[in-house]
């Protein structure tokens, strides 16, 4: 299991490097990095759903056809199928994206930045080479995870599907930015360069997962207790209730159905 874990991380890494090596040293453009992670949350969200129905035929866990989300009212999953559930969320928030990308790219930047280097021209070449090299990695990944699947739980198929949203989320966050930067100081070089390392370091981590530990830090509780005295439940009795909860819905997701 940990040279999974090694073997995952060393994957996320490569995918990383792509994008790395064309920003830093072929010069590809905003606009070609832009299309290129918006391409590679596309492609892994479809390898994610291939694991996720593999899984649900070798385990028949509960939470394939029965999820029960961490938060029923603020979750983007709904009670029922989790395939159904994690792909209608991924691809609507990635159509919106792409709509999004798609006139900020052929419309904003030709009009508004033109001559910015870095913003406005697509490289087409670049891109599909990034893009092959991108499912190249993405398919050696989903055939080495194969083979485990079967002793897989179906939290770190739930933990796959939370954290490709995720990255829909923080690409989001990176044009809102982005497009600041660039109105700002007129380029994004440097903006998108640390962006690119905090994403490589989130993806690499997330093949580490860490374990929710069991008793509250006393160092928050004694903070929370300071600032919140008087209050009707203690955050003692909070992390404990939580973690009950937390630990009966994993188990109602993990129950084998016949």
């Amino acid at each position: 299991m940990q040279f999974a874990k090694w073997l995952r991380a060393l994957v996320l890494l490569g995918i990383n490097l792509v994008p790395t090596f064309g920003w830093f040293f072929a010069g590809w453009s905003l606009s070609t990095m832009l299309l290129l992670y918006w391409f590679e949350n596309i492609a892994s969200s479809f390898f994610i759903a291939a694991r996720i129905l593999i899984h649900r035929k070798m385990t028949r866990c509960a939470g394939h056809v029965e999820y029960a989300p961490p938060d029923a009212k603020k979750s983007s999953f709904q009670s029922g199928s989790y395939l159904q559930g994690y792909l209608t969320a991924m691809l609507v928030f990635s159509a919106v994206q792409g709509i999004f990308l798609l006139l900020l790219i052929f419309l904003l930047f030709p009009r508004s930045y033109a001559g910015q280097r870095g913003a406005e021209e697509v490289d087409y070449h670049g891109l599909k080479l990034g893009c092959t090299a991108v499912v190249m990695l993405l398919t050696g990944n989903f055939i080495a995870d194969l083979p485990g699947l079967r002793n897989r739980s179906f939290r770190w198929i739930e933990m796959l599907g939370q954290n490709s949203l995720g990255r829909v989320v923080l690409i989001q966050f990176t044009i809102i930015f982005g497009m600041m930067a660039l109105a700002f100081t007129g380029g994004v070089r440097g903006f998108f360069g640390i962006f690119i390392g905090l994403k490589t370091l989130a993806d690499v981590g997330s093949a580490f997962p860490s374990e929710t530990p069991k008793e509250p830090p006393r160092s928050i509780v004694s903070i929370i207790n300071f600032f919140k005295p008087g209050e009707k439940e203690s955050f003692e009795n909070f992390w404990y209730r939580e973690d009950k909860d937390e630990a009966a819905r994993e188990k109602k997701n993990e129950r084998r159905r016949p």
